[in-house]
């Protein structure tokens, strides 16, 4: 009878385990889904506030001190809720008046003299940046493009993509970011496109304030931009949107101790010492597959010095360090490994490997020579360079026509 007990038992176990996880599933994925909405719902909230606030004061002429006073009222009508002080309501004009210029406007932007929150019925309004508000759902309207002098940004968008599809990204791009990295990227970026850049690259990679505020200070925008590459001659047409942005010209490499001489082996240790974050330098895509990765030919054996896998790309990755400047010849070396790598490791349903050579310094007029001549998708960068001398990246920069071509692959 116990062992009949048992068998019902293990079976009962065996059906409910699964049907369990099922239900915790389905409460995370629902829970996750909600905390997106009420996101999303802020941000709204925020922008039409910010463009009622804006307009008022261009259509009546308010003055600064309206702010002021707004905030003072909303939190004596709707006590202990965070989000609307002073300081947060001129981000919410800045933020609006930015996008107007754009011809984008909230979809839920509110009429001037509509009442803009109504709290659901039953429900206690609390937050702490992120608000439990129903938005009252009007018709949207375009704001018109405004020019203020109380603005503490200092944005002007200057050669801004325009059209309706553009647009329409751009929105669907905003609203799936959270209004406090919104916020940084505009405090903290000058040009439109670094904005676009930054939004998109928050979006993918759901990078928190701290994340942001990190690689904005660490120039990743334009160390992206400055990347030294044949991509575009060398991929197939449908990866070239994905594969132009998931480099760098620049790596950072936590070395142990920087200020003795560097070798190959020391620059390949730190990196697999530190490899977490070496992948998280490198956008989250990457796996690492293996250092010194043996290879074979006609009995001859080979070592690459670090391979990966990119998720996004489809392919492998390998990168080949150097302790010196860069030298023609380092070409050859990894185009051999990347040519082994595809014939002995890549299968059929795989890319094309992508060669990557990490160096000390390079004559930039010199690798894109070398980089035209060969026919292997293959990129040149530095390491912990960007740092130690961001004034000489200066001269380097894009061209504005460069970067609009780059920029309209990347929003694709």
């Amino acid at each position: 009878m116990k062992e009949i007990d048992k068998i019902r038992k293990d079976e009962f176990l065996s059906d409910y385990k699964p049907f369990l996880q099922a239900i915790l599933t389905q409460i995370q994925s629902t829970r996750y889904e909600m905390l997106m909405s009420v996101s999303k719902q802020t941000l709204l909230l925020y922008w039409s506030i910010g463009a009622a606030v804006s307009a008022k004061m261009q259509a009546a002429g308010w003055g600064k001190s309206i702010v002021e006073r707004l905030a003072k009222d909303l939190q004596v009508e709707i006590p202990g809720v965070r989000g609307f002080s002073a300081r947060n309501i001129w981000r919410m004009k800045m933020f609006a008046e930015f996008y107007a210029s754009f011809g984008i406007s909230a979809a839920a932007a509110a009429e001037i003299d509509t009442p803009l929150i109504s709290a659901p019925a039953g429900a206690e309004i609390q937050s702490n940046e992120t608000l439990a508000i129903e938005i009252v759902p009007i018709s949207a309207t375009a704001v018109a493009e405004l020019q203020s002098n109380d603005t503490t940004l200092e944005i002007i968008p200057n050669s801004a993509p325009a059209g309706a599809e553009f647009q329409d990204s751009l929105y669907e791009l905003i609203i799936n970011v959270g209004w406090i990295q919104n916020r940084v990227i505009l405090e903290k970026c000058k040009d439109p496109k670094q904005v676009i850049f930054y939004l998109k690259q928050t979006q993918e990679k759901g990078w928190s304030k701290q994340d942001l505020l990190e690689k904005i200070d660490q120039n990743y925008f334009e160390n992206h931009a400055l990347a030294q590459n044949n991509f575009e001659t060398t991929v197939p047409e449908t990866l070239k949107a994905q594969v132009a942005w998931e480099f760098l010209d620049d790596y950072n490499i936590e070395l142990l101790n920087p200020d003795q001489p560097i070798s190959e082996k020391i620059i390949e240790s730190a990196i697999v010492e530190n490899m977490v974050k070496f992948l998280h330098e490198m956008g989250g895509n990457f796996a690492f597959v293996g250092r010194q990765f043996r290879l074979t030919l006609d009995e001859k054996e080979y070592f690459a010095d670090l391979l990966f896998f990119n998720f996004t790309l489809n392919c492998y990755v390998v990168f080949e360090l150097k302790a010196r400047e860069f030298s023609p010849k380092d070409v050859g070396q990894t185009q051999m490994y990347m040519q082994l790598i595809n014939k002995q490791v890549k299968q059929p349903h795989h890319n094309n490997t992508i060669g990557i050579i990490l160096c000390r310094t390079k004559n930039r007029l010199e690798v894109e020579y070398m980089l035209e001549l060969t026919k292997d998708p293959m990129g040149v960068a530095t390491y912990n360079r960007y740092s130690q001398l961001p004034e000489e990246y200066a001269k380097y920069l894009p061209s504005e026509e460069e970067l609009d071509a780059r920029l309209s692959k990347f929003i694709e």
